[in-house]
């Protein structure tokens, strides 16, 4: 996924309230740290800072 798909549907999820920015930040520098690492979304799902519901909805809304 690239970098700017990456921080745009980060960006999506702070706007909406989801995710604080500084969630945003942790999440995108464990994804940097993986060699395989998984959509900034899920990411953002197994560390507990938004749901799979949360994120469905997101990208849904946003057509992702």
């Amino acid at each position: 996924m690239s970098q700017q798909l990456t921080e745009k549907i980060g960006d999506l999820l702070t706007e909406e309230g989801l995710l604080s920015p500084e969630q945003l930040a942790k999440s995108i520098a464990i994804q940097k740290q993986q060699d395989s690492s998984p959509p900034i979304g899920k990411l953002c799902v197994s560390l507990g800072f938004v749901t799979p519901r949360d994120l469905e909805k997101v990208l849904v809304k946003h057509r992702r």
